[in-house]
């Protein structure tokens, strides 16, 4: 049996948050259990885009992402994912860390209804879409040869969303 465990940056922020559960990860792989991990990093894109002058848009929640937003994004989590990947190497793991254009593919939101303040509205989230199917043959090739799938967003997974 396989186990998702997903985290974002309100959950795990910095290299003691990431050793401590790159700890927690290595007890479950040594107990027998295969893990495929998922991750975000909202306040470290919030706070990169803020320190390159860029005012995050978002819209009841959910942020609004253009080209050049997901041009940090995709710099951001590459770069936590990087992280993540030594932390659990360090802690015994072998881990692989991978975009979510490796294994999936989405397809873009339209318009979507919008929900806020008690008012309805259309909105274009820009880069924001679905995943729509996963590679499950390539994670479980990574999960039987007892390595743990690291996997981030990225900016080809977006930009090829029709």
């Amino acid at each position: 049996m396989s186990y998702l465990l997903k985290f974002g940056g309100n959950a795990i922020s910095g290299r003691e948050d990431m050793a401590r559960l790159s700890r927690e990860i290595a007890g479950l792989v040594r107990d027998g259990k295969s893990i495929v991990l998922v991750h975000g990093g909202g306040p470290e894109i919030n706070a990169e885009l803020e320190r390159r002058g860029i005012k995050p848009e978002k819209v009841a929640g959910v942020r609004i992402t253009d080209v050049r937003t997901m041009k940090v994004v995709e710099e951001v989590l590459s770069s936590i994912n990087r992280d993540m990947v030594g932390a659990l190497i360090e802690a015994g793991v072998g881990a692989v860390g991978l975009a979510a254009k490796d294994v999936t593919v989405c397809v873009k939101k339209g318009p979507a209804e919008i929900r806020e303040d008690g008012r309805v509205r259309m909105a274009d989230l820009g880069r924001v879409g679905d995943v729509v199917s996963v590679d499950l043959e390539k994670i479980d090739s990574l999960l039987s040869a007892g390595k743990v799938p690291v996997i981030y967003l990225s900016e080809l997974t977006a930009t090829a969303m029709p």
